[in-house]
């Protein structure tokens, strides 16, 4: 399970000087993770028993492998980078956990979400949606989308 609040996190993990924007440069400093930056294999994937499985997808390539490196150490990371593609690998591998953004190329996340939750092999998966919009309009239309 994904733990809850902020009790699990050390105080140098907790980022308080966050700014709200739809500009992904101001967020550059906490983009950069220190570690060797690895060539992403999209359908590179191998599983971990153990731990948890999380499908992260997002088309910005960056946010992308900044997601995929801050949760890799604690659980099994499947990518893709739109969500025809996200679709195929959840309903192949069945993580446990999808994070996606919601405008991408393809099929967008509310979308995408929409056939994660009508499939029965499927539908017990949460699914997080990230998005840079901030109006009710947008947190209505996840929601209806079946987005946890």
């Amino acid at each position: 399970t994904l733990p809850m609040g902020r009790a699990h996190l050390q105080e140098e993990e907790i980022i308080q000087d966050f700014r709200i924007s739809d500009d992904i440069e101001q967020y550059t400093a906490q983009l950069e993770t220190g570690e060797a930056v690895e060539p992403e294999d999209i359908d590179d994937f191998v599983v971990n028993s153990e731990k948890p499985t999380i499908l992260i997808v997002e088309d910005h390539k960056v946010l992308r492998n900044f997601m995929k490196n801050l949760l890799k150490k604690d659980y099994n990371i499947i990518v893709a980078d739109n969500g025809k593609t996200a679709l195929e690998k959840a309903l192949h591998h069945v993580p446990n956990l999808i994070i996606s953004d919601v405008i991408m190329p393809e099929m967008v996340g509310t979308e995408l979400c929409s056939k994660i939750k009508e499939n029965l092999k499927t539908s017990h998966i949460p699914v997080i949606l990230l998005t840079s919009r901030s109006s009710l309009v947008y947190k209505f239309e996840g929601l209806e989308s079946g987005a946890d």
